[in-house]
């Protein structure tokens, strides 16, 4: 039986630690990289070519030897021809190299800068409105380290889960939504170019604000896993979950409105987004991130989520009154939880109405570009939620 924890072609994710561990995607141990180094296969491979291609053939006058004209054996577009380059190929690509392509599309797409006293700012080259975050001052950092002091009372309960936890959550996601990738591995693919992209941005946006870990505050944390070599604002982790839980609540959105379609979809869209605070807040109770770095992690997420979804399918999903930028409010109580439910409302793209902006959402999306990488691989994991098996070609 299958299981979720090899992940079938992305086994590079198991030595995934914090964030560092996503170089070891490019291999992706299913790949463009033989899993398979047997240096006596390789050996029995020579032999086995030796032994059968230099043979001649026997024919009625004697042996000889047949002439060989090389030429395409599979289908490339045209004969005696090189491909035309274009998106159908992406099908003849390995996994890891199509969520490296298109991450590389994403990541072309962003301008990312750090601004005065430590702000920073995801703008878009297309000169649409651009994310901006406000770092919070020293002291509200100061204060909420000794929130994060008391949130170590609830380690002993949640260890298993924070250690789960330190790679990509996928069991935790799939838990809610059945995710194993031999059934929608598109789905998946889909998945680790929005995790790439989001540790690629929030390890920028980290650099440009430089905020201390809990522990350079207080000795008294004592974090119960050794801190990442990074800082600590936004938190990756809160950064990563709300990506995940805002696109997969857009991927799975149905067309149709009826309560049959639409109240299974919002149960899922609920658990995804707790899983997402969940996951977010044992960084907290681990005692490696502060209250306000989810925060940021939360508003980044959706926000990255709905850039994602707007460059594979050209829809705009952002909510119209939606602020483009977030403060940090220490008015609130320095000492204050995460208060991710304020954001999903004011940000996630199925607050602010429910017929009217779900039907305008799910026709934006419900077809990707075909002729980008990013476009295919939207239709391609939208068609394993809403087409009824993908068929071969017609004869």
């Amino acid at each position: 039986m299958a299981s979720n924890t090899g992940f079938t072609g992305f086994t590079g994710f198991t030595g995934f630690t914090g964030f560092t561990g996503f170089t070891g995607f490019t291999g992706g141990g299913g790949g463009s990289t033989p899993t398979n180094m047997n240096p006596l296969l390789a050996d029995a491979m020579t032999r086995s070519r030796e032994g059968h291609l230099g043979r001649a053939t026997r024919t009625s006058e004697g042996e000889s030897k047949p002439r060989f004209e090389p030429g395409f054996i599979r289908y490339w577009g045209a004969p005696n021809e090189l491909p035309t380059p274009g998106s159908r190929w992406l099908s003849r690509m390995g996994a890891a190299i199509r969520v490296q392509v298109c991450v590389g599309d994403l990541m072309a797409g962003l301008n990312i800068k750090g601004l005065d006293k430590g702000a920073v700012s995801v703008e878009p080259r297309d000169k649409s409105p651009p994310l901006c975050l406000g770092r919070p001052g020293f002291q509200v950092f100061l204060e909420q380290a000794r929130r994060v002091e008391s949130w170590a009372a609830l380690r002993a309960e949640r260890t298993t889960e924070i250690l789960a936890q330190i790679g990509p959550q996928f069991p935790f996601w799939s838990s809610v939504l059945h995710l194993n990738p031999e059934i929608v591995p598109y789905t998946n693919e889909l998945l680790m170019v929005a995790l790439e992209f989001a540790t690629i941005v929030v390890q920028k946006l980290k650099y440009e604000a430089v905020v201390p870990r809990p522990s350079d505050f207080s000795a008294r944390i004592q974090p119960m896993i050794e801190n990442p070599g990074f800082f600590a604002w936004p938190s990756g982790h809160a950064t990563q979950a709300f990506t995940i839980a805002e696109l997969l609540s857009i991927l799975t959105m149905p067309a149709s409105l009826d309560a049959m379609t639409t109240r299974p979809w919002e149960e899922a869209r609920e658990q995804l987004f707790r899983q997402a605070e969940r996951i977010a807040t044992n960084r907290v109770v681990a005692g490696l991130h502060y209250p306000a770095d989810n925060e940021a992690g939360v508003r980044l997420g959706i926000w990255l989520a709905q850039e994602l979804v707007r460059a594979c399918t050209g829809g705009n999903v952002r909510v119209a009154n939606s602020s483009e930028s977030y403060a940090f409010d220490p008015a609130t109580g320095n000492d204050h939880d995460c208060h991710f439910l304020t954001h999903i409302r004011q940000q996630s793209c199925h607050q602010t109405g429910y017929k009217g902006p779900v039907a305008d959402i799910a026709a934006k999306v419900k077809n990707g570009n075909p002729t980008t990488a990013l476009g295919w691989l939207w239709g391609m994991a939208r068609a394993e939620w809403f087409c009824a098996g993908l068929t071969p070609p017609a004869p």
